[in-house]
């Protein structure tokens, strides 16, 4: 409990602190545009922004420095400011039948060359170029956001379905994987061809969207998309896979040539999010017990599939995953 209040806190002041950088470097910007927008973006868009540009860096940016015993400096929180708020955004250009994918390229390359037809586009516009002004090595940055982009692009196979649990798989840790490490490309420091660590940030940015699929299920299942979490028949089986990744994740961690203090600390940082999951797939692993039937999204309500994680009974468990991953991490960190 007491290690699960002090990440608690941790995270807090890492939320504070992007708030100012929020404040000082991209809220004007943004009603600005807004202000002038010619109907292409609305208010809710701009808080989709703020929501990512406010709470991505402090997950996984802040972590960075935490794992390399160093405060991120000023240039790279600002390019991971503008990099978070332009997500989302990026996201939404793949659904976007008008807009060729040559074009989106183009677009991720030269932004600075772009013609936009939009305001929607002049604002994504600005975002990436902030981005690159504040980035040391844009070349390594621009090859593992070129993989983000393959991996988005392959992701819109999850809504025609007839994918294998294999293809499933690869797409979602390539989207999460390569959009983690992209926020390891930001760092002054970076260099591609560190294969241990970028296998380790890779397998990382997998969890979090796998965590994401399961939290989203409800959704997911009703707009027809397919993610291990909906697809799934067995989620007992499910679950061992997840617990399975959790556990590599440790693995892989403690194997990189870093010192062991700032990688337990890095990964107390990331438990305090992936136990969520935990108690999400054990709640779905509950439904199904309760049909005794292969799981299908299908016979449940979005009650059933929704996990609250405001409920004391979930915050309760949620605390009680933390800490017995935490002993079995500190176990990993002892014998290698």
């Amino acid at each position: 409990m007491f290690h699960f209040i002090i990440v608690f806190f941790r995270f807090g002041w890492e939320i504070l602190l992007q708030e100012w950088y929020l404040r000082k470097y991209l809220l004007a910007p943004l009603q600005q545009y807004l202000t002038e927008s010619d109907g292409s973006f609305s208010a809710k868009d701009i808080r989709r922004m703020k929501y990512y540009a406010r709470f991505v860096p402090a997950v996984s940016g802040a972590s960075y420095g935490v794992l390399l015993n160093r405060n991120l400096k000023q240039k790279e929180r600002v390019a991971m400011l503008f990099l978070s708020a332009a997500a989302p955004m990026f996201d939404d250009y793949f659904d976007d039948i008008s807009l060729k994918e040559s074009d989106l390229r183009e677009m991720i390359a030269k932004p600075e060359t772009f013609h936009a037809r939009n305001s929607r586009e002049q604002m994504l516009i600005f975002l990436l170029q902030k981005t690159k002004q504040n980035i040391s090595n844009v070349a390594d940055f621009m090859q593992i956001c070129y993989k983000v982009f393959d991996a988005q692009n392959e992701a819109k196979k999850q809504e025609t379905g007839g994918l294998s649990w294999g293809e499933v798989r690869k797409i979602t840790y390539d989207k999460g994987g390569y959009s983690t490490l992209l926020f390891l490309a930001v760092l002054e420091d970076f260099q591609m061809g560190k294969k241990a660590e970028e296998e380790a940030i890779y397998h990382f940015g997998g969890l979090v969207q796998l965590i994401d699929d399961m939290f989203d299920i409800y959704e997911d299942a009703k707009m027809g998309l397919q993610t291990l979490a909906t697809m799934t028949q067995n989620m007992d089986e499910f679950r061992q896979e997840f617990e399975q990744d959790l556990q590599k994740l440790g693995e892989l961690f403690y194997a990189l040539p870093l010192p062991k203090a700032n990688i337990k600390r890095f990964l107390d940082l990331q438990l305090f999010f992936f136990t969520r999951g935990c108690v999400c797939v054990e709640q779905l692993v509950a439904l199904q017990l309760k049909t005794k039937k292969p799981f299908d999204c299908a016979n449940f309500i979005r009650k059933d599939l929704i996990c609250d994680m405001e409920k004391w009974e979930n915050m309760r468990k949620w605390i009680g995953y933390f800490a017995y991953w935490r002993k079995k991490y500190f176990n990993f960190s002892t014998s290698s």
